[in-house]
């Protein structure tokens, strides 16, 4: 059995105020908890297939990750990991390797009487039943005990540039969003990323999510959009995005920044800022299904 103490971060302002997040995903002290009818918890080998985007069909969810997202995608808190082959040392001194290392397959059967979810309402927290189910789970299997902290941390700034945002709110229904990296010929990357329907903070959040610290809404804007990014970048240039599983992949640098701005009229202010803090009092390897 192993136990540990450590600390991953929720972009406040990202949901306008955090305490109404977690009031949409209510924890273990609700009322009525709502859990998965059957669920089954996996140790996934490391040669496995892994990972991908949770399967959300109705009556069923399907999740091969780390614990950390799981975690993340939970209590919806981010927090990005520091080194550059996600070794372990994520986010805080302390943090036990095995919960950005280890991965799981979670295999679960939803009640039948649940709203139905799509993906994209899971992974932007617009899913509060199955956050809880979620969040059940990993405290019954996982043995995870959580409390919240506020702090003040490194962050992003996402503001309006000079010239003004150039962003076109969404107009018809929404397209299955887009990503996608290709090689150039001269060696290079090109990042295409494509988001549909997406608010400032659902923009905030995604993108937070593989920088090296959270980055925080402070546009201003109301509404949703639909907007691409594109930027090329080179293999050896030194990365000013953190090393999460995007960015230790896709060799993010400086030109990403000037797509922010160029494109979508926004930039990107490094500076401090209050960032609500989840805390792992207590956390195990999975109990057996």
């Amino acid at each position: 059995m192993r136990t540990a103490s450590v600390l991953i971060g929720l972009i406040g302002p990202l949901f306008c105020v955090s305490n109404a997040t977690r009031a949409q995903a209510p924890t273990a002290s609700a009322t009525q908890k709502l859990e998965f009818e059957i669920a089954s918890v996996k140790a996934l080998d490391f040669g496995a297939a892994c990972c991908y985007p949770p399967q959300v069909d109705p009556g069923r969810f399907i999740y091969k990750t780390t614990l950390h997202n799981l975690i993340g995608q939970a209590y919806r808190a981010f927090f990005p990991c520091p080194t550059k082959d996600d070794s372990g040392d994520c986010a805080f001194p302390g943090a036990p390797a095995w919960i950005y290392k280890d991965r799981f397959a979670i295999d679960a059967t939803m009640p039948h009487d649940l709203p139905i979810y799509s993906r994209i309402q899971f992974m932007r927290g617009r899913a509060p039943q199955l956050n809880q189910m979620l969040q059940a789970l990993l405290e019954d299997r996982f043995k995870l005990k959580v409390h919240w902290e506020a702090r003040t941390l490194p962050i992003y700034a996402l503001t309006i540039a000079k010239k003004g945002s150039k962003l076109t709110p969404t107009a018809g229904p929404a397209e299955p969003p887009m990503n996608v990296t290709t090689r150039l010929p001269n060696g290079n990357t090109l990042s295409t990323f494509k988001f549909v329907d997406s608010s400032m903070q659902d923009f905030a959040m995604e993108w937070g999510d593989f920088m090296d610290r959270p980055v925080l809404d402070r546009t201003g804007l109301e509404g949703n959009f639909d907007f691409t990014l594109q930027w090329e970048s080179e293999p050896d240039e030194p990365s000013n995005s953190g090393p999460g599983f995007l960015a230790s992949r896709l060799h993010l640098g400086p030109s990403m920044f000037t797509a922010v701005e160029e494109t979508l009229g926004l930039k990107l202010e490094p500076m401090k800022g209050p960032v609500e803090v989840l805390v792992i009092d207590h956390v195990e390897q999975p109990s057996g299904n």
